[in-house]
């Protein structure tokens, strides 16, 4: 380290900062980071910015962590390359830009980070720092939704079902619904629940009308899914259901209008 290898500098200020093998020394820690920084190590850049923002052995200076962000940023580093998006969004160390956030959140959509890929998407779809192209919020959207991005899957479903920069596609729209749904989305739940109602074949009498289509077979896995949801818009949850407390009170509140709906 001290011949001026930025490798070791960095890993022997990590030493100082985890107190691994040597006394816990956080201004040895910052020096070494600092070493291993200004000859272009993407690591100790990062973790200098990090100091920077959270105020972690350095007084706090946005402009600074800004600047080490975007060091870092430029060499590839996927999660780096959304910090600065971020700060650039609420103007943190740096003047609000959206053309350099959307710059940023491309670099990380395109290395595979799902939640840049949802806001990139949200970018194209607003016109936010680019020109709208609905054709590229929804295939970002939907990158980010095979992830199981929550959110990115229940815009998905509003792509397809509308026809928004893609084909029109009801199936693909409450599957994505549904992936969303799983993870305790209130939208989805809600617009899921929508879509079931009204697939439902109008009865009268007890009985389908005339020329009402008969549902497909469905698997078991799907039987079981479609029983969850169904308990879920009756105001209970099964004893299976995944979704966590919280989210699934949520997801009551957010069902209050489809409730009203089915009893109009």
């Amino acid at each position: 380290a001290d011949q001026g290898d930025a490798k070791a500098q960095f890993s022997l200020g990590h030493q100082y900062n985890r107190g691994e093998g040597t006394p816990q020394d956080q201004a040895k820690a910052v020096h070494y980071y600092r070493l291993a920084a200004d000859q272009g190590h993407a690591e100790a850049q990062h973790s200098l910015a990090v100091r920077y923002a959270e105020a972690q052995g350095l007084p706090r200076d946005d402009a600074k962590a800004i600047h080490y962000f975007r060091l870092a940023a430029d060499q590839g580093s996927v999660q780096v390359q959304y910090s600065p998006a971020i700060s650039y969004a609420k103007g943190q160390g740096v003047p609000r830009d959206r053309a350099m956030v959307v710059r940023y959140y491309q670099l990380a959509a395109d290395q595979g980070h799902a939640d840049a890929q949802a806001m990139l998407a949200q970018c194209f779809s607003r016109r936010e720092g680019t020109p709208q192209d609905l054709g590229k919020a929804a295939r970002y959207f939907r990158l980010a939704a095979d992830q199981g991005h929550a959110g990115a899957a229940c815009s998905s479903a509003q792509h397809c079902l509308h026809a928004l920069g893609v084909p029109q596609d009801h199936d693909e729209g409450a599957r994505y619904h549904r992936l969303a749904a799983d993870q305790g989305h209130p939208p989805s739940l809600l617009a899921l629940g929508v879509i079931m109602l009204n697939r439902q074949p109008a009865r009268t009498g007890g009985r389908s009308r005339a020329g009402a289509c008969q549902p497909a077979r469905r698997s078991q896995a799907h039987r079981a899914r479609s029983a969850e949801h169904g308990s879920l818009l009756r105001g209970h949850a099964p004893r299976s259901s995944r979704l966590p407390p919280r989210a699934r009170r949520r997801a009551r509140g957010h069902l209050g209008v489809l409730h009203r709906l089915r009893q109009d």
